[in-house]
């Protein structure tokens, strides 16, 4: 499997990790990804979903699937 490691940097105000987040998606979406990226602010973590999964970022990143990638 062709795999690479893509991270965000959380920062101290709260409202650049949410427009942090949105940028993430909207990358996510045109790789041809269904994730949805999030930042949350109870945990001070980023935080995705994909099909129903729930889960919070490891090190504010995550692998992705090249071959499950469409860019």
């Amino acid at each position: 499997m062709n795999k690479v490691w893509i991270e965000i940097e959380r920062d101290a105000d709260k409202a650049v990790n949410h427009e942090r987040a949105e940028k993430f998606t909207n990358l996510l979406v045109k790789l041809g990804s269904s994730r949805q990226v999030w930042f949350n602010e109870t945990l001070n973590r980023y935080c995705s979903r994909q099909d129903f999964i729930v889960s919070e970022l490891t090190d504010s990143g995550h692998w992705f699937n090249l071959d499950g990638l469409s860019a």
